[in-house]
């Protein structure tokens, strides 16, 4: 009888750890003259790495169904959706916050083009569009670290482009936030309906 009472606090264990412990998500990508741009996820629980399953979406031929026109129902049904999830993340928006923490943000930018005006006003353009981004990335989620570095190039036209994002929730965190958003979901189609 001990050896099953054993066994079932190893059990509890495991599961306490494995619900404290964090998922973490990494995002990379670099972009050079003349390559192609270069994108990595990688998802680790604890000290596991899946960026083994994750496979990078291969380039399929356009189909009949993408090549159809937008009929007026089909834009009244993604508008719909639309309200819907608009609905659902407003009514949870702080607990999806307070989940999601964006532990680190790099983006590091070298451009020039061939006029110097043109890459002065393009770079205060690059910085204010990577301030409103992470105005909105904190809107989403709590943004721990970020570092931008937008460097311009008098002299000759180009651009380079790395970024790094590191994104972590706890499981736990995660479950709990995945059954109210899917009551919400539930809750709001029955209104509509």
């Amino acid at each position: 009888m001990t050896v099953v009472y054993i066994i079932l606090a190893i059990v509890i264990l495991a599961l306490i750890l494995l619900l404290s412990s964090k998922i973490k998500l990494f995002f990379e990508y670099k972009k050079y003259p003349g390559e192609k741009l270069y994108t990595d996820i990688s998802v680790r629980l604890g000290f596991i790495n899946l960026s083994g399953f994750i496979k990078k979406p291969k380039e399929d031929k356009l189909t009949q169904k993408t090549k159809e026109a937008f009929t007026t129902d089909k834009i009244a049904n993604y508008v719909k959706t639309f309200k819907i999830l608009t609905k659902v993340y407003s009514k949870n928006k702080w607990r999806i916050q307070k989940s999601l923490v964006i532990e680190k943000v790099n983006i590091h930018i070298k451009f020039g083009l061939f006029d110097a005006m043109q890459t002065g006003i393009m770079t205060g353009a690059l910085w204010s569009l990577l301030y409103s981004a992470l105005a909105l990335a904190d809107s989403v989620g709590t943004v721990k670290k970020h570092f931008f570095e937008v460097a311009p190039v008098y002299t000759e036209p180009g651009f380079i482009s790395e970024g790094r994002i590191k994104l972590s929730v706890r499981v736990i965190s995660a479950l709990i936030l995945a059954i109210r958003l899917y009551s919400t979901y539930t809750k709001i189609i029955k209104e509509n309906k």
